[in-house]
């Protein structure tokens, strides 16, 4: 058990390093191995970061928004139960995310609002919330509230002294 928990501790560190270099379906592998892995085990934490792990790549790689959040209100599930809140934020995040994908802006907002009340991230994430938030309000073209949105975003991204995250708000513009 012990080293599965570790491979699986590897495989989500590696995995969104393969996305983002462009590997698909390596990472694709991997979320597979996780949750195979973590189904064996009663590791409620491990279980929780392979479904998330299921999740984001289904939302970002797969573009497969319904399987993605039912994916991760799996997970939020999980975390809530566990009380663990850095998952709870990453999967009220991943809900947002795939609501909005899906043209649906209410339980977008509600999503992203529940990851900030739930969050104990750092500042990337944080940001990814905020950004979320300004392209939903964008979307239904409420401006204001997208401009002020992210402008708390950019001074989240410069406290964290991340340029790459105040990029992502200015693309979200």
């Amino acid at each position: 058990a012990e080293r599965a928990g570790r491979h699986i501790d590897l495989l989500a560190v590696r995995c969104p390093l393969l996305y983002q270099r462009g590997e698909q379906e390596a990472c694709r592998a991997d979320v597979e191995a996780m949750l195979s892995l973590a189904g064996s085990m009663s590791e409620p934490e491990r279980q929780v970061e392979a479904l998330l792990q299921q999740a984001e790549y289904l939302c970002k790689a797969a573009s497969e928004y319904e399987a993605a959040r039912q994916a991760a209100e799996k997970a939020l599930a999980l975390a809530l139960e566990h009380s663990m809140r850095r998952a709870e934020t990453r999967a009220w995040l991943t809900i947002g995310t795939a609501w909005k994908q899906q043209g649906h802006s209410a339980p977008a907002l509600e999503a992203y609002q529940r990851a900030l009340d739930a969050q104990q991230a750092g500042a990337a994430e944080v940001v990814d919330i905020y950004v979320g938030l300004v392209m939903t309000y964008r979307d239904i073209g409420n401006l204001d509230k997208a401009q002020e949105t992210a402008q708390i975003a950019l001074e989240k991204a410069q406290a964290g002294d991340d340029p790459l995250a105040a990029a992502r708000v200015h693309n979200a513009m």
